[in-house]
């Protein structure tokens, strides 16, 4: 039988990672939107920061009034925040049940 990882290229694994563990990338993240934000604001594409909206929320509807143009995020948003998620335990036991234990992390993403 093939495995949803196999099929689909990915595997979900809900609940692995506590919301506490993924607080600090969320707030770097939310400071990275906040940013960005203004600078729309600036250049006059967005009228509001959106600050008032939940962390899954604020850059759909910024970019429901300002378009989105970029795919990634600026090399800012790679900060030390994200290292200890590629590090955590429940990834790294997830990765290697998938591929084997030589697993090596050699650069990083991260993509709206």
């Amino acid at each position: 039988m093939e495995s949803i990882y196999e099929r689909d290229g990915y595997q979900l694994i809900e609940g692995a990672i506590s919301q506490a563990d993924l607080q600090p990338l969320r707030n770097d993240i939310n400071e990275q939107i906040t940013l960005h934000a203004r600078e729309l604001v600036n250049q006059g594409k967005a009228t509001d920061l959106y600050l008032d909206l939940p962390f899954g929320k604020r850059l759909v509807a910024l970019h429901q009034e300002a378009p989105l143009t970029k795919r990634s995020w600026p090399t800012t948003a790679f900060n030390p925040s994200l290292y200890p998620l590629i590090n955590h335990p429940a990834i790294i036991d997830a990765v290697e049940a998938l591929v084997g234990p030589n697993i090596t992390f050699v650069d990083y993403l991260v993509r709206p």
